[in-house]
């Protein structure tokens, strides 16, 4: 189920590609994990969202509204 919320925490990097970043999501508000590497299994406990970052997207600040897809 898709939706959007408004990150609470920043997204360092630039995202010249499309990218799926996991979150925790209550109320309207999306949290990250400390480890945002892909390789980092670990940062998936207590995930319920991937954020959708468009192609093209500059670091992201918190504070932005982004699309969401709700793993629940």
């Amino acid at each position: 189920r898709w939706g959007e919320g408004v990150l609470d925490t920043p997204f360092p990097k630039a995202s010249p590609r499309r990218r799926f970043i996991r979150g925790r999501y209550e109320h309207g508000h999306i949290t990250l994990p400390e480890g945002h590497s892909s390789g980092m299994l670990a940062s998936l406990v207590g995930c319920n969202c991937l954020a959708e970052l468009p192609a093209g997207s500059p670091p992201t600040e918190a504070g932005t509204r982004v699309r969401i897809l709700l793993l629940e």
